[in-house]
Order: structure tokens, then C-alpha cells, then sequence
């Protein structure tokens, strides 16, 4: 948008022409879309832009408006001051508020179906429609950043899918070294950028220190000292953690990439630097590319590429959404094709503007307006015209105080602050306010304001309005509630913003526009320090600090709005009176009762969930079952496995079966714990301490001490396994009901890590007070008294939740967890289930009386889980998106068609074998067995050598009285395995 001021006094009916180009056809949207493949046909090419022409291919776009102003009827209109006002996380979220609350309420539940059948999600489906729907709502108030990068290894042959890959242990630890300076050089670049953004703000300081204005009387810190400060902290060549230090460390990665495939194809060091980060990286990457080419055959092509890593979340900034006769920008949306026009013509748009051949142009241009009226090339006013540009808006926080950094007498966070005041619901995405706690909210006010550019929300009505038919379809709203909401959508006039910057506020920065680094009136040493800032911030400043404001790292409590003001493109203002209607709120932020806030209050005050401010991240991320020394996180790569082994429940013998991770037979704990080896082997441990594996040895000492401990542990273990089976449904589960009667369902022993991260450095408190420390506390640095760090109220220190497994969400295949102590065992001796259901036992815990609790600052958390292979775990913060890793199918197919179950049989008195030409036949035994489709049945038993023997045929049963002269006891195993293992 842009304006103009014209002095003439007009007569009569005004018109104005505007002519647009780009100044190099370098520039232009036709030049730049030719260079992409699939576009280089003309019909790709108008299919993309939504353009119709006729005619030669233009090369070079012209874009062309007429207003026409009919003055006798220009008036400035009055936006009514009846405006509805919502907020909410999402424009999308606010507008299906602002319907329900317009639809009278009849329907209490309206606005989120309105929601969820935007969002595609079937209110009428599975049971667990309305868990995942939660899920997806809280996991869209968050913004994603980019994470760390992460080297995988693809095989991109042409039977990639079919053929198997292994890799000798060189190649596997070549690329965790790789992934392991990557993640060091990404983490060292966000760091980077934090020093930098805080080497600007305290350079702010500095000149505000130097230069103070002078209506303020505050004593600011010495410049000089000030100077050294900053000198010392950043500019620093010798120290390790210093801005200057930490850049020429790094160097700057550039990769180059295969345009076919987008695997490594080179790189090298933008800075040209040879003992960085960025050159280890490169030279790493270089060496295991060419180990690769060793690999390559008809079969295995392997390429190294890298991929995008986990993201960051940073919550979303509440979203203002205003509904009322007279705000304007609420233009309608361009639907269909635009009408082109081709006009000939040798010589560029530059020098046609330039020279006579305009008039001829702009001639033939006006003779095809006059047939636009109607359309976007021709507007006509009959009056002036009202387009809001930016809102401005001042809001109050008042922060849940006790025992944060706001309270008058801990100042800052305590480690317990979000335990005392929150809880952690089962099955639900967010943290709840205790119902008996009643925390106080801070009775002074945290004031933050901004402004925020504004959006017509035309589009996003048009969208909702074609996906609400579907809630008539599916009979979810009756048919007379759509068609008034259809209705009302297509009268809305409707204006939507987030407050922007508002998050920035909270961390006491403000993103605006600054001068140049320069200090034109300081002595010679003082503008050299200055260059050397200006060096080292390299344009990545402003961000101004707010030393005045609230430090708010971590965002909650109740959000009151105090004014709202609309600005048009003319400069021309209309403040928003919020006393006429009451804020219309998403029941997402309608303040629970037991925030005991007052009715007053509560009219224009929001709630807000707690929030870390700064872009985080829950890192959920799977454990390799090889390099156990190492703790390594699973590097992507074919053959890389992070199943340790199988654990497979008999319902018939009340016992457990353990398969190492290929699905090979190890042994059988009965019900009192007792080791049996596999018969199928005969080199199955015999003992416990012989497996192999140590998470599959480790959990068999688990069973064995806890039934020590507690008679009947085995029984209520695996009563609590398969109460949380009952609620696992997976779509990719296909299951023998009847099999699964017999021996349950394999379950998957797994490890993961797990960890709350920052992006860069914890956010600093900019308060004059916090620098006033952190200046003295650099000074005993140097003494030797402590370790410098930069003063954040210690918000990193507090304990957050975290839920592993939705037991009501039928994907989720988390059975339960434990956590892994670092010496061998479990912590606290516990089984976590995810089941609400609880038994009597002190060995199995239950995440709904006691969740996870984690802190920033802490190093990563090992867990071993049990889950159903087919399924995802899920691990739920409430203040971050939930988190969701699943198994691929390549990590488990092939093991459980390995798979043999068995069982073992008491004593059976059958009938004597069949004597063929005088010798006894002894491979043959009648049996009964039920017939497993896919399934064969074998018996197994011991010989007298201790070998096992094998019998696969079985005579049909009789079932009429017999009176058999030859009978025999025989003992064993009934073995089941599929079919197509028969060799």
C-alpha cells in the first residue's frame, strides 16, 4: 500500500492512473518463474500465476490500476463503534469464536466443530476423535523455527525398498561423528546469534550511559567500565566464550547438493577459514562420502544428504480479531483467472516510460480499462476511503507471582513454580490450574504496547464458509444453525492481527528500526571500540532493549486489554472502544474459576497458558540399540535399528517370551520368574546373565527382583499390559484375533533421550538493575569466585512436565517406560504406565500422579519404553507442541515374521507311534490344535543327548472312546511359526 497527496482543488470527478514495473527484468515474476523446470511451459506457467493471455508469451509484466473518485459523493465514513473484538491463538480460531458467540450460544460446543471441520478432523469418527483434535489444537499456537540439521545416509537405488543394506560399525560411527559436529556447529551459531543481538543491547546501554538523556536522573554505570565489560564479553580473541571467539571457532558452512537427488555434492568454509568447525564438517562429510562409493552396486547406491532437523517453538502471539459496519479492508478475495492483456511493443518498459512511445502506450492501456469497471483493475469511489494499516495495542500481564521472578521476596523463579500452580490433566495437552491451589495473579501490572501491521480476513471466511457444508453432511450441526452461520459469514466485515512484538516485550526487546553503530561525537578510542561492535554484530541487531519492562521468560496468568486503536493509510485513527461489548475470548483463553479473578475484570482480560517465551524445543528422539557405551541418538542410515528386543506376553502360561532384536528366540520368565531358554536353540542363554543385549538382560532382573519383592508382581505387570493393549488400535496393526488370545502382541523394547532445549542462550534479564550484576558479577569472575553467567532470574532451573504415551489416543503405542539411572538399573525400581487404570504394586507407578519433571538446564533423561511397534509415543509438555516419534516398518517387519512362538505343555499320555517295518515311528504324535491361518504347528522336546527334536506332523485327533494296549508321557514345547518360514 502507498499514498499521495495531490494540492489541486478539485472541480469535478477525479481520476487517477497508476503504471508499475520492476525496474530490472531480472526482478520481474516472469523471469524468475522461467527459471524454475516445471514451469517452463506456457500452460504451467498461467495455471501458477491464476493469468489468461492470448497471444505471444509476454517476457516482461506491467501492472496497471485506475481509482476513479466521484467528488460530489465523497464523504469520510465513521466505523461504527459497535465493533466485536475477539482474540484467540489463530485468525481461524478467533473467527469460529466470533460465530459461535453470534449463533447465541445454544450450542456450546460450536466453535470447536467449527474448528475441527476446518482442520479436517471427523467429530463423528474413532473415540479418540476428540483427544487428537485437543492434540492439534494446542500444537497450533505454536510458530515453528528451524532446528539443528541432521546427516542421514539414503540408498536410492531402484530397489531401495526391497533390497537390505548392512554397514560395517566404521561407516555407522563416521556419521555419528559427523551428526555430532553438526549439531556443535548449529548450536554455536544460534549462540552466535544471541551474543550478537546482546552485544546490541548493551552497546544501547552504553550510549544511553554516554549520552543520557537529560530528563532522566537515573545513575547509569560508568562508560568505561561499561566499555571493558563489553570488551571483555565479546570482543575477546583469548576467551572461549566470547562472541569473537566463538565466530572465528565456528567458520561458515556452505554445502553444495545434487540437483537430481539434493545429496552432498562439496562444500566449503564461506570464511575461508581451515581450522573450524565448518572445515571438520566438511572434511568428515568428504571422507564418509567416498567410504559410500565403496558400498555401491547394483543393488545399493548410497547417498549423504542433509535433511532439516527437529524444530523450535515459539508460542504464538494472541491474535485480535475485530468484527463491526464501517472498519473497511475487508476487501473480496481475487478468485479465479485474471484477464491479461499482451501489448506489443521492442523496447523495455524502462524506455518506454522514458521516451514518446508512453503516450502511444498509456492510450492503448486506458481504451482497455474502460471495459474493466467491476473488475480489480478499475475501483471506483463514491467515497473516501477508510483501509486500516495498523493497529496499536497496550495490554496489562499480571503474571501467576508466587515464587517467580516478579514476587516481591524471591525475585526470582523458583525451581517448584509451575508444580505449585499447574497440573498436569491426563489426556489433555495443557497444564490446568490446580482446583484447590487458587493461585494469586501479580496485583502490579506488567504494561506492554506495540503496534501490528493489519490483514483483511476475507479469505479466510471464504474458506471456512466452503468446508461448513460438511457439518450438515456429517450431521453434526443442524441444518438451521449452518445456514444463519453461512449467513453471517458472508455479512462480516472482519479485521485480524496478532500482537506483534508481543513476545519480543516479554523478553524486554523491541524490534524497530535503528541508526547505524556509530559513535560520530566520541574520542578516537571510543570510535574504534564502536567499529569493532558494529563488526562483530554484523546487522543482526535490532532488537533495542526495554530495561523499563517486566522480565517474563516464562508467559502466564491473566492478559487484560486496555486500548486498541485502528490507523488508516491517511494517518486517520479510530480507537476501538472495548467498554461497549465485552472481549468475545475462544473458550481456549476464558479464565478458569479458579483464578479467582474479578467479574470486572474477566470482561476484557484473556488467560494464558504457561509458555516458555523464547523459541524451545521437547528433544524426544530414539536411542541406537548399538553403541550402547556411547548413548548415541539414532543415526538415520539403512540397517540402523533402535529396537533392543521383543517381549511377547503368554496368556496361556501367565508368563513372558524375550527375542533378541531380530526376532530370535531367547527364553520364557514364568509366572514366579523363573529363567527358561529357548529349545528352539540350543545356544539360547541359559542363564540371565548370558543375554546378550544388556536392555533385555536389565528389564528380565527388573521382573525377577520385583516378584521377589511382591508374590504377585507378574500378574499385576501383565494385567497392566494388557489393560493399556486394550486401548492401542494402530491402523497399520493386522492381528489374529485368536493368535492374540494365545500370546498377546509383540511388544518392542526401545530406548529414547529426552530434553528440554533452548534455541541459543537463555533470554536476558535488560533490566538497568540485572546489568548493575551482571557488571559486578564479571568482576569476581575474575577473581576466581564464580562462573560468569548472564542474569535470567533462573528460569531455566524450573521443573517442567512431561507425559509419555496418550493412553486414550489409539496410535499412541506406549505401553509404559522406565527411567534408566545410568548404572544398569531403573530409577526408583518403577514400571510407568501410561494406563489411568492403577494396580496395588510398588514397582509400577502411573504418569497420572507422577508425570516426568524436567528443567532447561538439565542434560537429556534415557528412557526405556515398551511399546507396540505399529504405534507412536507421544511425549506432552503442556508448554511446548507435543512431541511424536514413531518406529519406521523397516525397523520391525522383518522381526516379527522371525518371530516362532511356543509354548511349553505339561506331561501329555498319547498313543504309541506307528511301527513301520518293525521300527517305531517317532516323528509322528497325535495332538489337537487350533488352525492359524498363515500358521504352522511343530512340537519340541527334549532328547536324552539335551538336544531339541523336532515334530511337524500331527495325526487328526479321535475323539471316539478308545482303549489304547500302547500308551506314552510325553513332555515339550508346541511351537508356532508363519508359514513361509518353512524351509
Amino acid at each position: 500500500m502507498f499514498g499521495c497527496h495531490d494540492d489541486c482543488e478539485p472541480s469535478a470527478d477525479l481520476s487517477y492512473e497508476v503504471y508499475g514495473w520492476y525496474s530490472s527484468k531480472d526482478h520481474d515474476v516472469l523471469t524468475q518463474l522461467e527459471k524454475i523446470e516445471s514451469l517452463r511451459k506456457e500452460t504451467d506457467l498461467k495455471k501458477h500465476l491464476n493469468w489468461k493471455w492470448t497471444g505471444e508469451k509476454p517476457s516482461q509484466s506491467l501492472y496497471v490500476g485506475q481509482l476513479n473518485i466521484k467528488i460530489a459523493t465523497a464523504s469520510l465514513p465513521v466505523p461504527s463503534s459497535q465493533v466485536d473484538t475477539v482474540v484467540g491463538h489463530t485468525p481461524l480460531q478467533a473467527l469460529c469464536a466470533l460465530l459461535a458467540h453470534n449463533a447465541g450460544g445454544a450450542d456450546k460446543h460450536l466453535e470447536q466443530k467449527l474448528e475441527a471441520v476446518d482442520w479436517g478432523v471427523n467429530q463423528q469418527g474413532s473415540h479418540d476423535d476428540e483427544a487428537r483434535f485437543a492434540e492439534e489444537r494446542h500444537n497450533r499456537g505454536f510458530a515453528a523455527e528451524h532446528g539443528s540439521n541432521q546427516w542421514i545416509i539414503d540408498n536410492l537405488s531402484a530397489d531401495a525398498k526391497t533390497s537390505s543394506v548392512s554397514l560395517p560399525p566404521n561407516v555407522q560411527d563416521d556419521l555419528y561423528k559427523l551428526n555430532q559436529l553438526q549439531q556443535q556447529y548449529d548450536a554455536n551459531q544460534w549462540a552466535i546469534t544471541s551474543d550478537r543481538q546482546q552485544l546490541f543491547a548493551d552497546w544501547y546501554k552504553y550510549m544511553l550511559s554516554k549520552y543520557p538523556p537529560p530528563e532522566v536522573v537515573n545513575k547509569y554505570p560508568d562508560v568505561d567500565l561499561l566499555k571493558y565489560f563489553i570488551e571483555a564479553q565479546f570482543l575477546s580473541t583469548d576467551k572461549v566464550e566470547s562472541l569473537e571467539h566463538r565466530i572465528k571457532q565456528n567458520g561458515r558452512l556452505v554445502i553444495k547438493r545434487d540437483e537430481a537427488t539434493g545429496s552432498f555434492d562439496g562444500a566449503k568454509d564461506g570464511t575461508g577459514g581451515s581450522n573450524t568447525i565448518a572445515t571438520a564438517i566438511i572434511k568428515q562429510a568428504v571422507h564418509l562420502q567416498t567410504t559410500l562409493r565403496t558400498h555401491r552396486s547394483k543393488h545399493v547406491d548410497l547417498k549423504l544428504r542433509l535433511n532439516p532437523g527437529p524444530r523450535f517453538w515459539q508460542p504464538h502471539e494472541p491474535v485480535v480479531l475485530m468484527s463491526g459496519k464501517g472498519l473497511g479492508g475487508n476487501k473480496q478475495a481475487i478468485n479465479g483467472t485474471l484477464e491479461c492483456f499482451v501489448l506489443q511493443t521492442t523496447k523495455s518498459l524502462n524506455q518506454v516510460f522514458a521516451g514518446e512511445e508512453r503516450k502511444n502506450l498509456m492510450t492503448r492501456i486506458r481504451g482497455k480499462l474502460r471495459n474493466q469497471h467491476g473488475t480489480p483493475a478499475v475501483a471506483d469511489w463514491k467515497r473516501q476511503s477508510w483501509q486500516p494499516l495498523m493497529l496499536e495495542w497496550e495490554v496489562e500481564l499480571y503474571p501467576v507471582d508466587h515464587n517467580s521472578n516478579l514476587h516481591q521476596e524471591s525475585r526470582v523463579y523458583v525451581t517448584d513454580y509451575i508444580r505449585q500452580h499447574y497440573q498436569v490433566i491426563e489426556n489433555q495437552p495443557d497444564l490446568k490450574l490446580k482446583q484447590n491451589a487458587k493461585p494469586k495473579i501479580s496485583k502490579a501490572a506488567n504494561i506492554y504496547s506495540g503496534r501490528s501491521l493489519l490483514s483483511p480476513g476475507a479469505n479466510m471466511a471464504k474458506n471456512l464458509q466452503d468446508q461448513i457444508r460438511l457439518l450438515g453432511n456429517d450431521n453434526v450441526v443442524d441444518n438451521q444453525t449452518i445456514k444463519a452461520i453461512q449467513q453471517n459469514l458472508r455479512g462480516l466485515s472482519l479485521l485480524c492481527q496478532s500482537l506483534s512484538g508481543f513476545n519480543d516485550a516479554l523478553l524486554m526487546h523491541q524490534q524497530v528500526l535503528q541508526l547505524p553503530i556509530t559513535d560520530p561525537l566520541g574520542f578516537e578510542a571510543y570510535r574504534e571500540f564502536t567499529h569493532k561492535v558494529a563488526a562483530a554484530i554484523a546487522g543482526q541487531g535490532g532488537y533495542a532493549p526495554l530495561p523499563w519492562n517486566d522480565f517474563n521468560p516464562i508467559r502466564s496468568g491473566a492478559l487484560h486489554f486496555r486500548k486498541l486503536r485502528l490507523l488508516d493509510g491517511f494517518g486517520r485513527v479510530k480507537d476501538v472502544d472495548l467498554g461497549m461489548h465485552s472481549l468475545v475470548k475462544t473458550d481456549y483463553f476464558k479464565p478458569p474459576a479458579s483464578a479467582n479473578l474479578s467479574t470486572s475484570f474477566k470482561t476484557n482480560s484473556v488467560w494464558l497458558h504457561p509458555r516458555i517465551t523464547q523459541p524451545a524445543q521437547l528433544h524426544f528422539r530414539w536411542l541406537s540399540a548399538e553403541g550402547r557405551d556411547k548413548q548415541r541418538e539414532l543415526q538415520q542410515y539403512p540397517g540402523a535399528t533402535m529396537v533392543c528386543g521383543w517381549l511377547l506376553p503368554d496368556n496361556l502360561n501367565k508368563g513372558l517370551f524375550f527375542y533378541d532384536r531380530k526376532g530370535k528366540a531367547l527364553g520364557e520368565l514364568d509366572e514366579k520368574a523363573e529363567w527358561t531358554p529357548s529349545p528352539m536353540d540350543a545356544a539360547a542363554p541359559k542363564h540371565v546373565d548370558k543375554i546378550l543385549d544388556p536392555d533385555v538382560k536389565r528389564l528380565v532382573k527388573f521382573i525377577q527382583s520385583s516378584v521377589l519383592n511382591e508374590d504377585n508382581f507378574m500378574s499385576l505387570w501383565l494385567k497392566t499390559l494388557e489393560t493399556s493393549l486394550d486401548q492401542i488400535h494402530p491402523a497399520a496393526t493386522e492381528q489374529s484375533r485368536n493368535l492374540s488370545l494365545l500370546i498377546g502382541r509383540p511388544l518392542a523394547l526401545v530406548r529414547a533421550s529426552l530434553q528440554f532445549e533452548l534455541k541459543g542462550k537463555p533470554a536476558v534479564n535488560q533490566s538497568w538493575d540485572a546489568f548493575h550484576m551482571d557488571i559486578n558479577r564479571d568482576a569476581k569472575t575474575h577473581k576466581g569466585l564464580k562462573v560468569f553467567q548472564r542474569e535470567h532470574d533462573n528460569f531455566t532451573q524450573v521443573k517442567l512436565p512431561v507425559r509419555i504415551g496418550e493412553h486414550n489416543q489409539l496410535e499412541d503405542g506406549v505401553l509404559g517406560y522406565f527411567l534408566e539411572d545410568g548404572q544398569q538399573n531403573y530409577q526408583e525400581g518403577c514400571f510407568h504406565s501410561v494406563q489411568s487404570h492403577q494396580v496395588k504394586s510398588a514397582h509400577i507407578k502411573h504418569h497420572k500422579t507422577d508425570p516426568l519433571w524436567l528443567s532447561l538446564a538439565e542434560g537429556p533423561v534415557n528412557l526405556t519404553l515398551l511399546m507396540d511397534p505399529h504405534g507412536c509415543a507421544h511425549a506432552t509438555s503442556g508448554v511446548l507442541p507435543t512431541k511424536t516419534i514413531s518406529i519406521p516398518p523397516a525397523q520391525y517387519q522383518q522381526a516379527l515374521e522371525n518371530l516362532q512362538i511356543y509354548f511349553r505343555t505339561t506331561p501329555l499320555i498319547t498313543p504309541g507311534n506307528s511301527i513301520t517295518r518293525g521300527k517305531r515311528n517317532t516323528n509322528e504324535m497325535q495332538l489337537s490344535v487350533p488352525q492359524e491361518p498363515g500358521y504352522e504347528w511343530n512340537w519340541l522336546e527334549k532328547t536324552g543327548y539335551g538336544h531339541s527334536k523336532r515334530i511337524s506332523k500331527f495325526k487328526d485327533f479321535n475323539a471316539d472312546a478308545n482303549f489304547y494296549s500302547d500308551l506314552q508321557i510325553r513332555g515339550g514345547w508346541v511351537q508356532l511359526k508363519p508359514e513361509k518360514q518353512k524351509k
